[in-house]
């Protein structure tokens, strides 16, 4: 597969577009893998990237979100503190059930929370995986009619806070998998939210967030079949 990078305008959506088409040819038939990234880098400084919607929890707290520049790279950033609940950027138009999807993350002004959402509905009906620099923690929670459900939590993770960090999540089935920095962190299962949604980065109110290099690809894998422990034994 061609990689597919998209600068957050629509015209590099076509862009995708076609190189799924040609995934098709290329494979004979075979189902086409939606590939997609979203950087920032030619983006205007100071105002909100095209191709996302932007939302908050509660519904009437939304956070200010803007391209921001490190050096000569830009990268989406949440700047507003002090607005409770979270805050959410949601990439328009996107839809995807078994996925891998990846970010770098940096809290630009102490230590904070972000993260990556997927089958996004709407602002009370997600996935989350969530880094806590404040606790030095990955969280995946599952978040249904505004109530948040904590599905994984590893602690004592010992990550600087002022530098980038990557966050990796493999939803495949009815299993979350979850990497820091390449590092295998979380895994959790559930089967509540089983419909393609929206993917989307994630932070709270009270933590200036920076983003950059937002990738999702469909995971076309099979999860393997789980056979139970009285099977095994019988083998």
């Amino acid at each position: 597969m061609i990689p597919v990078t998209l600068r957050g305008s629509r015209a590099a959506l076509t862009l995708a577009a076609i190189v799924a088409l040609a995934s098709l040819v290329i494979t004979g038939g075979a189902a086409a893998q939606q590939v997609s990234t979203w950087s920032f880098d030619d983006q205007p400084a100071g105002k909100p990237p095209p191709a996302f919607e932007f939302a908050g929890s509660p519904r009437d707290q939304v956070g200010q979100w803007v391209i921001v520049r490190e050096d000569s790279n830009g990268v989406l950033a949440q700047v507003q503190q002090g607005r409770p609940g979270a805050q959410l950027a949601v990439v328009e138009g996107t839809s995807f059930a078994d996925l891998i999807l990846s970010t770098r993350i940096r809290f630009a002004e102490g230590a904070g929370s972000a993260g990556l959402v997927w089958r996004y509905r709407d602002a009370d009906n997600y996935y989350l995986a969530a880094l806590d620099l404040r606790t030095q923690a990955i969280r995946i929670y599952r978040v249904v009619r505004g109530n948040r459900t904590r599905l994984e939590d590893e602690d004592d993770l010992e990550l600087d806070a002022t530098i980038w960090h990557a966050l990796k999540v493999e939803h495949q089935g009815m299993r979350m998998r979850v990497w820091i920095n390449g590092v295998p962190i979380g895994d959790a299962r559930d089967r509540t939210l089983q419909e393609a949604g929206a993917i989307g980065l994630w932070t709270t109110g009270d933590s200036v967030a920076w983003f950059d290099d937002l990738h999702v690809e469909e995971d076309l894998r099979v999860e393997p079949r789980r056979i139970p422990e009285r099977n095994r034994r019988r083998r």
